[in-house]
């Protein structure tokens, strides 16, 4: 059998594996990822004892009726980088604007439930580190109606999510007071990992959610939505798709919460940015149907940071659909107008 790694994928049988891979998963293969789409499912082949990319794709279109492999190719593909409180100015910003005003209204005998999603959450990372931010900022935690859905496209790492068991050196650089609340120290065989204790796993369920599906399986709302460094690997047409639906699940006033290098400001169109009058100027552009705003002191010449990448940060926006929703923008870094086509 011909080494996978000498192994030629040919033009069509990339344009025929990354069309798959988009209509299955939105994610946007470009040409620079070919050799990245061959390694990766160069152990699918093996596993098939296949000797063309082709073959694997006839495999896939007609002898894969329960989509099985079509499930390993797309774990193959996805990439997963995540940790504990990653981008951690997020679960400040949870924490005063959805946490501490539940708890202020539960003084004044109004307890609501609180719902929040981690979409895209890999192997269970960051819905953990929200669950731990719920647990610090909620007292009588038990009394409390939490729920936190973890999802992800991959089932290998909502399997590995829903051990709550990683390796010592995840939580190394967090707080050793926070780590001595939150975690369970191996021992024995388990030595070198930790765990996150009941209360904490409690709070949290996993499950796989294609965020291409027509239909999300949720019944009702989230105040939060996180779903962060996971649009850039999607086209505009897919990030527009799923930022309408996004708004559509999230209560009024909900968060939505995107990742440090994903830039959604080209989407004015139907999201009007109104800025943070506590940390941000808002300034009105006479050319744009929404309001943006810039840390107090920067300068913008042009008067929109889009145009200005170099001279505009933005730590936290409202964002007003044309649906009537209003829901919070956190996107810190500086604004990009690179394309947005990114692939893996």
């Amino acid at each position: 059998m011909q080494m996978i790694s000498e192994m030629m994928m040919t033009d069509a049988e990339f344009e025929l594996l990354r069309a798959l891979m988009y209509q299955q998963s939105g994610v946007h293969l470009t040409e620079q990822k070919r050799d990245l789409l061959k390694g990766r499912l160069a152990k699918r082949l093996r596993h098939h004892s296949y000797e063309s990319f082709a073959e694997y794709y006839d495999h896939l279109k007609n002898e894969d009726p329960q989509g099985t492999e079509l499930q390993e190719m797309i774990n193959a593909v996805t990439t997963h980088k995540t940790a504990f409180f990653r981008e951690s100015h997020h679960f400040d910003c949870l924490r005063e604007r959805l946490l501490i005003p539940a708890r202020q209204a539960a003084t004044r005998g109004h307890q609501s439930p609180i719902r929040i999603w981690s979409a895209g959450c890999s192997s269970g990372e960051e819905p953990y580190t929200i669950a731990i931010t719920v647990a610090a900022n909620l007292e009588r935690l038990a009394t409390w109606d939490v729920k936190i859905l973890g999802s992800d496209i991959d089932t290998h790492v909502i399997d590995k999510a829903r051990t709550a068991i990683y390796p010592l050196e995840t939580v190394s650089d967090l707080p050793s007071d926070l780590v001595r609340r939150n975690f369970l120290s191996g021992k024995g065989e388990q030595a070198g990992l930790v765990r996150l204790k009941p209360e904490i796993c409690n709070l949290v369920k996993f499950g796989r959610v294609n965020l291409m599906d027509e239909h999300w399986p949720f019944r009702g709302k989230f105040d939060a939505i996180f779903c962060r460094n996971t649009m850039i690997y999607f086209d505009r047409n897919v990030q527009r798709r799923l930022i309408e639906k996004f708004v559509r699940y999230l209560k009024p006033g909900g968060l939505f919460f995107a990742g440090h290098s994903e830039n959604l400001f080209w989407l004015g169109d139907f999201l009007h940015h109104r800025a943070e009058r506590r940390q941000l100027r808002g300034i009105r552009n006479a050319s744009r149907s929404h309001r943006i705003g810039r840390r107090q002191g920067s300068r913008c010449p042009r008067q929109h940071p889009c145009r200005r990448p170099q001279s505009c940060r933005t730590t936290l926006c409202n964002i007003e659909s044309r649906f009537g929703q209003r829901l919070g923008f956190i996107n810190e870094g500086p604004f990009s107008t690179a394309p947005l086509a990114f692939g893996l």
